[in-house]
């Protein structure tokens, strides 16, 4: 258990200063002997897309494009889980880690729209240093 939660901010200047972990140790735990868990919100991204949905009165046109937003979490296997109406009809799927300005180009690799889930895979692998995967639980059983 958790005696006591620090959770410690780094200034502005402080994290503008090179380091091999710009942004990703701002937001910690601190334990009562001093060993730092982390936080969730490693994992957590913030999905850009342009979408674009088909126009059904008219078919050889397309409706006027549109930007969504939308939050997902990495999951493991460089690969992240988002909501499928986030990424439905896009043409273009950039993320953005928590906590940093640069965004990566993402691919959609599978859409459940039934269940409203999707995953995405980012290739670059400056993207996934730092990411602390979430783990799943066991899955119940029915």
């Amino acid at each position: 258990m958790f005696r006591s939660l620090i959770i410690s901010f780094r200034t502005v200047a402080q994290i503008s200063q090179p380091s091999s972990r710009a942004f990703h140790s701002r937001i910690s735990r601190r334990r009562a002997g001093g060993a730092r868990d982390v936080l969730p919100l490693q994992s957590v991204v913030k999905v850009f897309t342009e979408s674009t949905s088909p126009n059904y009165f008219l078919p050889w046109q397309n409706k006027s494009q549109v930007e969504k937003t939308g939050r997902g979490f990495a999951i493991g296997g460089k690969r992240l889980l988002t909501n499928a109406h986030v990424v439905a009809d896009s043409s273009y799927v950039m993320v953005r880690r928590h906590g940093s300005p640069a965004k990566y180009t993402a691919k959609v690799e599978v859409v459940g729209h039934e269940c409203d889930i999707a995953m995405l895979s980012v290739e670059d692998d400056a993207f996934w240093s730092g990411v602390a995967p979430l783990s799943t639980g066991e899955i119940p059983h029915l």
